[in-house]
């Protein structure tokens, strides 16, 4: 791994933690595969915004692709947890175990 994704990887996860989220309840909004590629490493989703002059097909890893932050409306946001019920599962697992 590169040494930007493992920087941009320790922001996201110090935003993560400042807003006690879990990481896979998380939605990184980025302009580079970087910013995809550290977003899915922590197993958050990934938003690019591409701008006018980028083609879309540039960020295929991306979980979804916009042209303008003012495309992005809560519909297509939600619609990256689609399976809430795996978002669920995922989060119960990173719990540390009580020892009680």
């Amino acid at each position: 791994m590169r040494r930007g994704v493992v920087q941009v990887e320790f922001y996201y996860m110090c935003a993560a933690q400042q807003l006690q989220r879990p990481f896979v309840r998380c939605i990184v909004v980025g302009d580079s595969n970087r910013s995809v590629e550290a977003a899915h490493e922590l197993g958050m989703k990934s938003v690019i915004v591409t701008g006018p002059n980028q083609p879309a097909w540039n960020f295929s890893g991306a979980d979804l692709v916009v042209r303008s932050l003012s495309s992005l409306s809560f519909v297509n946001m939600k619609s990256l947890f689609g399976n809430e019920d795996l978002v669920e599962a995922q989060f119960e697992m990173e719990e540390e175990p009580s020892y009680s």
